[in-house]
């Protein structure tokens, strides 16, 4: 799967660069807040904290809780 990728990205010229874990988890993070803020402002969530509750219990994230 890998090879495929690495061809494709080849043959369409983009330039491939390492990510580090940090980064990805930077990345992941801001996806995750931002998609938090948007149900809010559209009101698909009353408060911020009613996301937090859906993040804690539904998709059991931070793990730590």
């Amino acid at each position: 799967m890998t090879d495929l990728v690495l061809a494709h990205s080849k043959a369409k010229g983009i330039e491939r660069c390492p990510f580090s874990v940090e980064e990805i988890q930077a990345r992941v993070l801001a996806a995750m807040v931002n998609e938090g803020a948007k149900i809010v402002a559209e009101g698909i969530a009353q408060r911020p904290l009613d996301v937090d509750v859906v993040m804690m219990n539904g998709y059991g994230y931070p793990a730590c809780r």
